[in-house]
């Protein structure tokens, strides 16, 4: 594919997540996640990114990034956050308190 097409693909992608997001209600979208890496070196990772288009996380005003760790018996699952244009969430919360949290921040 060329530019022209990609730039249609993009334009049809953005304007499809621009009507959800417009829509009266609250709209949860779940990416992949995949590995970062280092543009200094030869496959030196540098994190985790969301497996999607680039400008997909501007559009959203919270991004989170579920994660787990803990053994098997005690696993604990945790939200760190990414982005949050209302700046009332913390950069890390039990995933179980996400909701609430964001309830609360809307009224």
């Amino acid at each position: 594919m060329g530019p022209r097409e990609w730039s249609q693909i993009k334009s049809s992608y953005r304007n499809f997540l621009t009507s959800l997001i417009d829509l009266p209600l609250h709209i949860v979208c779940c990416a992949r996640e995949k590995q970062k890496y280092k543009e200094t070196g030869f496959m030196i990772s540098d994190g985790n990114a969301p497996d999607c288009e680039k400008s997909t996380e501007y559009l959203f005003d919270v991004v989170l990034q579920l994660t787990t760790y803990g053994d098997r018996e005690k696993k604990i699952y945790e939200s760190v956050t990414t982005k949050d244009r209302s700046g009332k969430l913390p950069a890390i919360v039990e995933t179980d308190k996400v909701a609430a949290m964001l309830l609360d921040i809307q009224e």
